[in-house]
């Protein structure tokens, strides 16, 4: 029989048949036949693992030499660990050789798929959309964080300052160095002329053999940059010569390239509009003695920051359609995949799933609702989402209400079964901080500070990579609270200084994240209250927890205090956003220092002031013995032994 092409031949059940010859998939001479069937083979396998698994059959009619088919089962299995990965390759993967026998007349390689309910996000086998590292354009890899990919989706990356169109360098000087080498945001074009001159320049900088695409999508999704045609990669002038039919050619052809990419679709443009995207400027290149050289130039296109995420082309993702059918996954269906708000096509938001869960959990846990209602909650918004961020996410809120209770043993339970639940996040990073962020608040609950704050700097350097939320901003404060209660229990007065300081500084980094987001939320105005609160303590030289420095520390000012607990009710009467009765608790608190520190100042007073602070920190704990607030009790409790001695008649 003939050897024949990749030509595919789908089962029922699941089970896809490709023909194939072994001899030639192990010649690296048959390039074109290689990447065809290497091609078909990886859509089938992908395609089997988006639909509950499968069998795929390779089958050929000769019998190859000895060792061509173990060598392809090798190259199959390095194939699918660059899409799959090391562990799904070994636990969802098995391969079996069916050697060549006369009675069948067929040999076989089976691959077999095992997933039995559909995977919670598609694997892709190319994605199709770039990067820029400091010296080249990079692919993002299908088993990359599928986190990473969504927040470049939902344009929730780190903000990144960009480009300016008219930014770029235009002196040049043939055979001498550019005062600039290549970044994330610059990348140098040597296009070498092809023998005989059988193309132009156009043709092979924006042809389809080139990389262009990959720069334009590389610098859209970072901070958009330049490319410079006609620097070698030493940054030595070389120059292109072009004449004018030739520049024009060139901006044509780069419009046509440009238009054929997939763009999110809130910045598709009219074509009259196009420049929004890209410009292209011909620098011309000077001699050693300054003159002109005719129709030599420096090409320098400049591609504009794009949010939302440029592709190169769709990305090729498959799955088995009808049981019989391999069927690339259309753009919209796979957007939904990485998030179900992209189900409308361009649809941009700033919040992943798990964000908007956290905002509406964390206004259910304000408002005091009841455990029932938060696990109703979670319940619901883990049927909604079906990824295992959100039920984290959810885990977490249970963890939040149980220690606001006091109820450590229900705390510890629930934080064991996020930690089971870990291993399958999306996003390690951003899970493990808020794993160590409510062992380091069960901690501070327990009233063992120095522990909690052990835990809470032990992963700082984890929480600098992520990019800004609400969360990592409640860390900040989480830190800030911590280094603030710190200090007041120190003797030391440089220490006490020191690390009140640094507790200012940390209250300021969390007041930038906030700032950082761009919607308006409950929960935002619930942390800006905390800010404001703790820094009013700080500056009267108290803490949450009842301590309270020497009224000779050089660190109180209260009228910096008086003017936190005017901005904590700004927010209040100009926005809206009223204080939640926990908020409410700390805010009495704040006000019982701010009475104990005026009474210090107010002789004529100090009987009415000091009183005040009693009934501020008792009003405080009857709100909190009412809501079951344990912490706030303990604090309360210590605010009224300190100022209730104070307060009445000595003898």
């Amino acid at each position: 029989m003939a050897e024949k092409t990749a030509s595919v031949d789908v089962q029922s059940n699941n089970s896809v048949v490709i023909e194939i010859c072994p001899t030639k998939l192990s010649d690296k001479r048959e390039k074109v036949y290689r990447k065809k069937t290497w091609t078909a083979i990886t859509n089938a396998i992908t395609g089997l693992y988006n639909s509950c698994g499968g069998t795929l059959i390779l089958r050929y009619y000769r019998c190859p030499p000895q060792g061509h088919v173990r060598n392809c089962i090798r190259m199959l299995e390095q194939k699918m660990q660059e899409f799959l990965g090391t562990i799904s390759l070994t636990f969802c993967i098995d391969t079996i050789e069916i050697p060549f026998l006369s009675p069948t007349g067929h040999g076989e390689i089976k691959i077999i798929v095992k997933t039995f309910t559909k995977t919670e996000h598609m694997i892709t086998s190319k994605l199709n959309i770039y990067l820029p590292s400091s010296q080249q354009v990079m692919e993002i890899l299908p088993p990359e964080n599928v986190e990473q990919l969504r927040r470049i989706l939902m344009e929730n990356t780190p903000s990144v300052k960009p480009i300016k169109p008219g930014s770029h360098y235009r002196e040049f000087v043939k055979g001498t160095l550019v005062p600039f080498s290549e970044s994330k945001t610059i990348q140098f074009k040597n296009v070498k002329d092809e023998p005989a001159n059988r193309t132009t320049f156009t043709d092979r900088f924006v042809g389809e053999s080139n990389k262009f695409p990959r720069c334009v999508s590389a610098f859209s999704n970072y901070a958009g940059g330049h490319m410079y045609a006609g620097i070698d990669d030493d940054g030595n002038v070389q120059g292109e010569h072009l004449d004018e039919s030739e520049k024009v050619k060139v901006k044509k052809e780069i419009s046509n390239a440009i238009k054929k990419m997939r763009w999110p679709k809130k910045s598709d443009t009219a074509d009259k509009n196009d420049e929004q995207r890209w410009d292209v400027h011909f620098e011309p290149v000077k001699d050693s003695e300054d003159n002109v050289i005719p129709s030599l130039y420096v090409v320098v296109v400049f591609i504009a920051q794009c949010r939302g995420g440029v592709f190169t082309e769709e990305p090729e993702c498959y799955e088995i359609v009808d049981n019989h059918r391999v069927q690339k996954v259309d753009f919209a269906s796979w957007k939904r995949t990485i998030d179900p708000r992209l189900a409308e096509e361009g649809t941009s938001c700033l919040n992943a799933p798990w964000e908007l869960v956290y905002e509406d959990l964390t206004n259910r846990l304000n408002s005091n609702c009841n455990h029932d209602e938060l696990h109703a909650a979670s319940k619901t918004a883990q049927e909604t989402y079906k990824i295992s961020d959100v039920k984290l996410t959810c885990l977490s809120k249970l963890v939040s209400f149980h220690l606001r209770k006091g109820d450590y043993d229900k705390a510890e339970r629930v934080l064991t079964e996020y930690s089971k639940t870990l291993p399958k996040s999306t996003n390690q990073t951003c899970d493990k901080v808020m794993q160590q962020y409510l062992h380091s608040i069960m901690e501070r609950c327990k009233g063992q500070y120095k522990k909690s704050y052990e835990i809470a700097i032990r992963c700082l350097n984890d929480l600098k990579k992520l990019p800004i939320t609400t969360m990592s901003a409640a860390f900040y404060v989480q830190i800030a609270t911590l280094e603030n209660i710190l200090a007041m229990q120190m003797e030391n007065r440089k220490e006490v200084l020191s690390l009140l300081h640094k507790a200012e500084k940390t209250y300021d980094i969390a007041k930038s994240h906030l700032d950082e987001l761009q919607a308006h939320s409950t929960t935002k105005a619930e942390y800006q209250q905390k800010i404001y609160i703790n820094k009013a303590l700080l500056y009267l030289g108290c803490s949450l927890s009842g301590h309270i420095l020497p009224e000779s520390a050089s660190c109180i000012d209260i009228k910096k205090a008086q003017d936190y607990l005017s901005m904590t009710q700004e927010i209040v009467i100009r926005q809206g956003y009223r204080l939640s009765k926990f908020r409410k608790i700390q805010s009495l608190f704040a006000h019982a220092c701010l009475s104990y520190r005026m009474a210090n100042d107010n002789q004529s007073r100090y009987t009415e002031l000091l009183k005040y602070a009693v009934d501020y920190s008792k009003e405080a704990r009857s709100l909190a013995r009412d809501l079951g607030f344990a912490e706030m009790m303990t604090y309360a409790k210590k605010f009224i032994e300190l100022f209730e001695p104070k307060s009445k008649p000595s003898s």
